[in-house]
């Protein structure tokens, strides 16, 4: 994992279709790779959804999104979202 400069670490980014998959601020993120919509440094819509867990890594495939983190109910663990 990578360090935010936030305190928090960051998984690496993980991208399928116009989707980027990436742990960071202590959740699993889904952000749309166009930036969302807007002009300049302000846009809307770029976070699609969140999970509560903080992956130390990501992945996609089969149209689901794999998190492995520390923090599955209180145990190591892989997190799948389909």
């Amino acid at each position: 994992s990578i360090d935010n400069g936030a305190g928090a670490p960051a998984s690496a980014p993980a991208a399928a279709g116009d989707t980027l998959y990436v742990g960071v601020g202590g959740k699993l993120r889904a952000l749309a790779l166009g930036g969302g919509t807007g002009a300049g440094p302000y846009r809307l819509g770029t976070e699609r959804w969140t999970h509560d867990v903080s992956p130390r890594a990501v992945a996609v495939a089969d149209g689901a999104v794999f998190a492995v983190a520390d923090d599955v109910d209180g145990a190591p663990g892989i997190v799948v979202l389909e």
